[in-house]
């Protein structure tokens, strides 16, 4: 008989040896509570990009052009960008900063359209633009923001406005359209 103010041991004794009940073993004998179990961790998984069969027929047509510059400092945004603009055909040349977008504007990579995000980290996208006007005089570019843009903004028929936030599908078309014509 066990007197009062004791515990029993063996009545926990399996919670105690159990594996799955591992983090249970610390607690002292005679604790009155059942051990619970340990939660269950759930990992998120992103989906790869399934393009829409118009556009991947597009691709296989070969009516695209090499590379698409894409400045966008939003990681998340701009890996579902380039798979999406990589599932039509594209090429996309990434940059993360305003700084490295500038340096592939005025550099020698051959490019069919100039992806522009407004809120760059380092720089407004604005100057990225007004250095793609200067240096890129045949290539279109996109203006991505969540703001209305000032009348200065659209200075050129070579900007097109792309509101925030978009459908990377709709974002993949308009692209397309837009080398399509180039």
């Amino acid at each position: 008989m066990i007197a009062a103010g004791q515990a029993d041991c063996t009545a926990h004794a399996r919670f105690l040896l159990d594996p799955r009940w591992g983090w249970n073993a610390a607690r002292a004998p005679g604790v009155e509570t059942p051990p619970l179990p340990l939660p269950t961790v759930r990992a998120t998984t992103i989906l790869p990009f399934k393009p829409q069969p118009q556009l991947a027929r597009a691709a296989d047509q070969g009516c695209f052009m090499s590379s698409v510059l894409l400045a966008e400092d939003e990681f998340l945004i701009r890996a579902v960008v380039v798979d999406a603009l990589g599932a039509i055909g594209l090429n996309c040349i990434e940059a993360a900063t305003g700084q490295a977008a500038l340096d592939v504007v005025t550099g020698k990579a051959a490019l069919s359209a100039i992806i522009v995000d407004i809120g760059l980290p380092d720089m407004s996208g604005e100057k990225v633009i007004e250095a793609a006007l200067e240096h890129r005089p045949d290539v279109p570019i996109i203006r991505c923001s969540g703001n209305n843009p000032s009348p200065a903004a659209l200075r050129s028929p070579r900007i097109h406005l792309f509101p925030k936030p978009y459908s990377v599908d709709d974002l993949s078309r308009f692209v397309a359209s837009l080398v399509g014509k180039a």
